[in-house]
């Protein structure tokens, strides 16, 4: 009889196993566009990532913001390498997602990657605030580089709640009396405060970054407007003599400078400096310092871009909170938008090499540059094999003619 009841359950067991793969496999297929989507933020991520990197490390060592761009690119890349893929086994496998470490190990390197990227685009924010309006208390290499250390280590801490809360759980099907297995909050902290503070937490540290961020770069717009102001006022016809000689003064200084660094060390990052730079002598000096540097536009452009593809997370992540049964009741086409836009915010980590690429004519100058090189080696080393090839084929004919004659 024991026997028997045994039999009967591992039959269900299995049963119910079969049930929930082909549920997931529908769901795999709807989710179709969304894996698409991602396994391109992968290609796009990881290789664009590691070219910021090697190209941040190699060839721009003069600029600041360097130490900004790179820990971005590692916490993007991190997002590209362990994230992505996981999060697309989570799509393959809405129904019967049972490896633990793997869902612990998702959660926690996204909000890693998040709470490391908020931190370093706040120091972005703060180091361009400076450099434009108030230059004389620009921050030295090493607090930059301590701001990105300490920005990695408190994200690190941060992310342990995730990884506390997050885990397998179980998830309704549309088969009655059939139960599946998906990554989301654990079951012990559904509805709890904890489970709470968490979104809480999230949705502060958004809109705190958004009111921070937005008044840092309205006041650098403002003084820039300021200043041009005025230049462009009465003085700017008795300026012009001067302005002249300071454009004259920085072509020789580019030349010179050309001439006595090697290609391996030149940035070509157009970003003005004023430390260890003697003071301004002339009022031409300032017109040049008003127009905004093309980094600060660059990094301008990385923040609103990290705002714009995290927003709609957040109002998925409001909704699910406040509409009570949002995920049971709707049909599949709001189910695959949905969650299409609670995973837009994954764009962020592939997205920052192409707007280097677009913003940053030096940049993309290199990435040329770099995929010459690497075609270059490649024909280099088929013209080095065919040469092989076409020797050996040589002594071989010329072994065969010795045997012939013999």
């Amino acid at each position: 009889m024991i026997h028997t009841t045994s039999s009967s359950s591992d039959e269900a067991t299995n049963g119910n196993q079969a049930v929930l793969d082909e549920l997931s496999e529908r769901k795999a297929i709807l989710y179709i566009p969304i894996l698409l989507f991602l396994l391109i933020l992968m290609v796009i991520g990881t290789i664009g990532n590691i070219f910021v990197i090697y190209v941040y490390i190699k060839k721009f060592k003069r600029v600041t913001a360097r130490y900004f761009i790179l820990s971005l690119a590692i916490f993007d890349l991190l997002t590209c390498v362990i994230a992505l893929p996981t999060e697309m086994y989570d799509l393959l496998h809405s129904y019967n997602f049972q490896n633990y470490v793997a869902c612990k190990l998702l959660r926690y390197i996204v909000s890693v990657a998040t709470y490391g990227s908020v931190f370093i685009l706040i120091g972005i924010g703060l180091d361009r605030y400076l450099k434009v309006c108030k230059p004389l208390m620009m921050l030295e290499v090493y607090k930059l580089k301590a701001m990105c250390v300490i920005s990695g280590i408190i994200s690190i801490l941060l992310g342990i709640p995730s990884a506390i809360l997050f885990g397998i759980s179980r998830a309704e099907t549309s088969k009655k009396r059939v139960m599946g297995y998906d990554c989301s909050i654990e079951e012990n902290y559904r509805k709890s405060s904890f489970a709470i503070a968490y979104y809480a937490m999230l949705g502060i540290v958004f809109v705190f970054m958004l009111l921070l961020l937005s008044g840092i770069y309205l006041r650098i717009w403002r003084e820039v407007k300021r200043r041009q102001s005025i230049v462009t006022g009465p003085f700017a016809s008795a300026l012009h003599d001067s302005s002249v000689e300071v454009q004259q003064s920085r072509l020789f200084r580019s030349s010179r400078s050309k001439n006595e660094n090697s290609s391996d060390h030149e940035t070509g990052e157009s970003e003005e400096r004023t430390v260890n730079r003697p003071r301004m002598n002339s009022i031409a000096e300032v017109i040049r310092r008003v127009k905004i540097s093309r980094i600060t536009v660059v990094l301008f452009v990385v923040t609103i871009a990290f705002m714009a593809t995290f927003l709609p997370a957040v109002v998925i992540m409001i909704c699910r909170s406040v509409i009570k049964d949002l995920e049971e009741n709707q049909s599949d086409a709001v189910d695959v938008v949905s969650k299409f836009f609670s995973k837009f915010y994954l764009l962020n980590c592939a997205i920052n090499p192409v707007i280097y690429s677009f913003l940053n004519k030096n940049f993309r100058r290199q990435f040329v540059d770099l995929l010459k090189h690497l075609f270059s080696c490649h024909d280099v080393g088929r013209l080095y094999a065919r040469k092989r090839s076409l020797s050996s084929s040589k002594k071989t004919d010329r072994s065969t003619r010795v045997v012939n004659v013999s």
